[in-house]
């Protein structure tokens, strides 16, 4: 295969594949039985997936170029998710003392697309905090 090819096939793989897991993980979610990792994570789904297409297709078609790019694109790729996921998660340390004592709970879960919270076993009410 020529060169040129062998890159737009990294480039096709990367974009289905990410758009994929993006599709399972973000919007249509997995029945109950794959509700565990890799399947749950995007940057574990994507990263997995990818690795497996490109070094199948190396082995399978002996393309060196898309092994190893597209392998070397898949790492790039899971530690830029990885850095942006550690930025966007918000720590105990973000908040003061005051408001980090104000939202001590026991439990927190997403029910029907919105954050509930508990402690002592009732509801805590987010807006009076």
């Amino acid at each position: 295969m020529g060169t040129l090819f062998e890159f737009i096939i990294v480039f096709v793989i990367f974009f289905i594949v990410s758009y994929g897991a993006y599709y399972i993980t973000e919007i249509k979610g997995l029945p109950q039985w794959l509700q565990y990792k890799p399947w749950i994570c995007r940057l574990c789904l994507t990263f997995w997936v990818l690795v497996f297409c490109y070094t199948a297709i190396w082995v399978s078609f002996s393309c060196l170029i898309v092994g190893i790019f597209g392998n070397l694109l898949a790492v790039m790729n899971a530690a830029a998710m990885w850095i942006d996921q550690k930025e966007k998660t918000v720590s105990l340390e973000d908040y003061t003392e005051e408001e980090s004592k104000a939202v001590d709970c026991d439990e927190i879960r997403i029910e029907d697309n919105n954050i509930v919270v508990y402690n002592n076993g009732e509801i805590v009410d987010l807006k009076k905090l």
